[in-house]
């Protein structure tokens, strides 16, 4: 196993410390290009003598998001196969460091910049916010970046490189779903956002599904990042007659949602991405209002799902690394496909005997297509240029029950929305 793991910044709790895995190349595993650092320059992030590239990451991990951490872990069972006997990276070692960027721009801009002398490129950028208060520092320092979840803002980024559907198509999908699955072709649409740059592009997703399909709008409201009361946005959400919410946030935004919804009595659906989904979901404030109201979209299958091939993968690397671990929603899979991606690039940048910033850059531009092992949403398309780059759409649905090791169920695979391809033909061509 040559896959390895260390954790920086205002980190964790000693669980955590304890689930980590740290190796070395196998004495005699011949690396790929025979000699030491197979004559691959020395750059920042890359130890030729070692054979050691180390990747960054900044997850948030302290106070609410200490879950987060299984983003980290997903990430590292991904690079533990890749550098394994017959891997894409056998005979390399990858060290993946995480930052706790607390979900705060002003907390992972001097995190990034104190350590991206240390680092290749920085994977699993979690917030939109943040990513966008680093595009300065990244171009600067012709640093790459894979964020957990792209706008459509980041996707012919040169400093980006993107997976997975953008946050406008989740909102275009809900709209979809709700009127062909839902039976509110007729209902009252709403929706319920951050204050930021992620709630603003969820935002503009939904009003396009709206304005292409004529449905009627109701309230629009929005709630301060990080705020846990929201009376005031239920209740206009309630006064407005709302049929369907489309709700953006993270899993305390739901349950307090619900909690006031439940007092209300305002028994609506909502829609949410699945990073609005925590462990106690399905148990824990308003479970028995949110099993019954509220539908999830995410990438992907349930935990033991059979419809994508890389989910028996993940869990069996999961498991090899991690032994014990707890599943949980889309965290370790995010991570998964961040490194599936970093090592696509890797490979490529390994053959060419170039591991310098600037190469990766050069790379990314012209990656082709990235299989997604049927858990990101359909095959990443980064083409011959930047312009050639499409997101993909196909986002799959669950409901909250108790009875799943993660606490969804699985209730159509891969759905397609007509609005989140229309979304990204309008805005991409």
């Amino acid at each position: 196993m040559h896959a390895r793991r260390r954790a920086a910044g205002t980190l964790l709790i000693g669980a955590l410390l304890l689930a980590g895995c740290a190796g070395t190349p196998t004495a005699g595993t011949p690396a790929v290009g025979g000699d030491s650092g197979d004559g691959i320059p020395a750059s920042p992030g890359w130890d030729p003598e070692t054979r050691t590239i180390t990747v960054g990451s900044l997850v948030p991990v302290s106070g609410v998001f200490t879950a987060a951490y299984s983003q980290v872990q997903g990430g590292e069972a991904a690079f533990a196969r890749a550098t394994a006997a017959g891997g894409p990276l056998e005979g390399y070692t990858v060290d993946l460091v995480n930052f706790d960027s607390q979900y705060n721009a002003s907390v992972a801009v001097p995190l990034y910049q104190s350590n991206k002398d240390n680092v290749l490129l920085f994977q699993s950028i979690i917030g939109a916010p943040i990513v966008n208060a680093l595009l300065p520092a990244l171009e600067d320092d012709d640093m790459l970046a894979v964020p957990g979840l792209s706008t459509e803002d980041f996707v012919t980024d040169p400093n980006i490189l993107p997976f997975g559907p953008i946050q406008p198509t989740y909102a275009a999908a809900a709209v979809d779903y709700a009127s062909s699955e839902l039976g509110l072709d007729d209902g009252v649409f709403c929706s319920m956002t951050s204050e930021d740059e992620s709630g603003e592009a969820y935002r503009r997703g939904f009003r396009f599904a709206l304005d292409e399909t004529g449905r009627t709008a109701g309230a629009d409201v929005t709630y301060p990042v990080g705020g846990e009361e929201f009376t005031s946005q239920v209740t206009k959400l309630k006064n407005a007659g709302c049929d369907l919410v489309f709700l953006t946030g993270s899993g305390a935004v739901l349950q307090n949602t619900a909690v006031e919804a439940t007092q209300l009595d305002f028994p609506t659906s909502w829609v949410v991405p699945a990073s609005a989904i925590l462990a106690t979901t399905s148990t824990g404030p308003a479970a028995d209002y949110i099993i019954d109201h509220v539908h999830v979209l995410m990438t992907g299958t349930e935990w033991n799902g059979t419809q994508a091939p890389g989910q028996r993968q993940m869990q069996d690397d999961l498991e090899a690394l991690f032994p014990g671990y707890t599943p949980y929603a889309n965290s370790y899979q995010t991570g998964y496909l961040s490194s599936t991606v970093v090592i696509a690039l890797l490979e490529r940048a390994i053959a060419d005997r170039d591991l310098s910033r600037a190469h990766l850059v050069e790379l990314a531009a012209e990656l082709g297509d990235v299989d997604d092992l049927g858990m990101g949403g359909g095959t990443f398309h980064y083409g011959q240029q930047l312009s050639d780059r499409r997101p993909n759409t196909a986002l799959s649905v669950f409901r909250v029950d108790p009875a799943s090791p993660i606490g969804l169920t699985l209730q159509e695979f891969q759905y397609a929305s007509p609005l989140a391809d229309a979304y990204n033909r309008a805005t991409f061509g």
